[in-house]
């Protein structure tokens, strides 16, 4: 470590001890520790814990994280919305006495180990998920995501209502929130996991879409990983998403020799251009699909290498996209038809596609569904 860096992490284990989060320890068996830049302030150093062999002997808790897509089509009809963020999160859930030396870490300074949940542990998500349904999952405006919370409401009287109610229920439940990182409404704008919510649906935050646009050349498949990591994360946004990343994610498969050429360019370019144009996804209504008064709209459109599907829906004011969805096809997928990919997607047949970036023959078709 560096000086400046032995600083900080002196510093950051006076505030645990202080705090009362970590203990000195004695165990002989102990995790290697790091300091690592902050997301948004590379001065200030965070301290992370390496736990990748204790995870391993883990048994892996199975309570699931919500569907982030999911959680944002159930907000379907909201025009105002607030959202908090737990202070110190995993923080809050205290360690059972007899797991506490199983978290022992070691530093400059000594071994220590935590008396709360640390974070690097691979069921503290999942812990901490399951806490904070228990705490406020009974609240029908409010959506968690470990340690975010939103609440979404139809009219501005509703929402003052709700969120009263939200911070009530945190108060009885002991959920502490952060304050200078709740979005307090009624907003008719917010942004949320990445993604920017309002009455008319959904899109990716602007600061995510600068990164992806100004991501340096690829030049190590650990970079191609990174950057399909993060531009797979909105790809519901980009038609085509599977055809047009094919030549970056070849590159990651193992036995295939890094070659960086036109194609992988072009897939590169492509994809920023995508993810920097994206439109603002609508919010399916699932009640007026369900009931034939507003009927998904899907359609489908192959190519040699992938399938594209697009799902629509209009609820009055014109249709409009709600997701985008494609993968790419397997090598004995390949020698099938494009036609019969579009059978099994769709009721009815369509007019061909009238562009082709690879070469090989398109088709596309549409059906209509509901929810």
């Amino acid at each position: 470590m560096s000086m400046e860096e032995l600083r900080q992490l002196r510093e950051r284990i006076e505030q645990l001890l202080e705090k009362g989060y970590i203990r000195p320890s004695s165990n002989p068996y102990v995790a290697p520790c790091l300091m690592v830049p902050k997301p948004g302030d590379p001065k200030t150093l965070r301290l992370v814990v390496d736990y990748c062999q204790l995870n391993q002997q883990a048994v892996r808790d199975r309570y699931p994280l919500p569907d982030i897509q999911l959680m944002f089509d159930e907000m379907q009809g909201a025009a105002y919305f607030s959202s908090f963020d737990a202070v110190d999160g995993f923080w809050q859930v205290p360690m059972a006495e007899e797991d506490m030396e199983k978290t022992a870490f070691t530093t400059q300074m000594g071994a220590y180990e935590w008396l709360v949940m640390p974070q690097g542990l691979q069921n503290s998500p999942s812990q901490y998920q399951r806490r904070m349904q228990r705490a406020l999952g009974h609240l029908p405006f409010v959506r968690i995501f470990v340690d975010d919370a939103i609440v979404f409401s139809r009219t501005v009287e509703e929402h003052s209502e709700n969120v009263k109610l939200f911070l009530e229920t945190c108060r009885e439940k002991g959920v502490y929130l952060k304050a200078s990182k709740a979005q307090i409404g009624p907003k008719e704008s917010l942004r949320f996991l990445g993604h920017t919510l309002s009455a008319k649906g959904c899109q990716p935050q602007h600061d995510k879409v600068v990164s992806v646009k100004t991501w340096p050349q690829l030049q190590t498949v650990t970079r191609v990983r990174q950057f399909l990591g993060l531009a797979g994360y909105y790809r519901r946004f980009v038609h085509h998403f599977s055809e047009i990343a094919k030549p970056l994610t070849e590159l990651t498969k193992s036995d295939v020799p890094w070659q960086w050429g036109e194609q992988q360019q072009w897939a590169f370019n492509e994809l920023k251009a995508a993810l920097t144009s994206s439109p603002v996804l609508a919010l399916p209504n699932v009640k007026a699909a369900a009931n034939g008064s507003a009927p998904f709209l899907v359609q489908t459109d192959a190519s040699g290498v992938a399938l594209g599907e697009v799902l629509m829906q209009d609820t009055g004011d014109g249709m409009k996209v709600i997701a985008c969805d494609s993968r790419q096809f397997s090598a004995a997928e390949q020698n099938y038809h494009t036609d019969d990919f579009n059978s099994s997607n769709s009721n009815s047949s369509g007019s061909s596609n009238d562009s082709n970036r690879n070469g090989d023959s398109s088709s596309s078709s549409s059906s209509r569904c509901r929810g």
